[in-house]
């Protein structure tokens, strides 16, 4: 579906590791990751915070990853340590996040966009 409505192509991350992330990223694919909303403690959330969220991964710093959140008008370049998305993400359950969570690697299927570059 992702392919057919976005022109978009993507790969599963299953038990994605920081390393995942940062090595997509560093590939120029922004990472798609589903989050329990309510655990990633996002002080621009509506109280109590969505039940499930998706961030779009788009960077990293020595200390963590840079998303767009969705989620709230503040989102774009929000911060997020590594602990926190991990102890977030949710797959089937978006109340306890599940051990086998799973995260996006997203690419175009055209020549249309150009990968961006993360921010490192």
């Amino acid at each position: 579906m992702i392919a057919a409505v976005y022109g978009l192509k993507a790969n599963l991350l299953p038990n994605f590791t920081a390393d995942d992330l940062k090595s997509a990223l560093l590939a120029g694919h922004p990472v798609l990751i589903s989050e329990a909303g309510q655990l990633l403690g996002n002080p621009n959330y509506k109280t109590p915070g969505p039940v499930h969220h998706m961030l779009l991964i788009r960077g990293y710093t020595a200390e963590g990853f840079i998303a767009n959140d969705p989620g709230t008008r503040n989102g774009q370049n929000y911060f997020y340590t590594f602990a926190t998305l991990e102890n977030a993400a949710a797959d089937e359950n978006p109340v306890r996040p599940a051990m086998s969570a799973m995260a996006m690697r997203v690419s175009t299927t055209s020549r249309r966009a150009a990968p961006r570059r993360s921010l490192r």
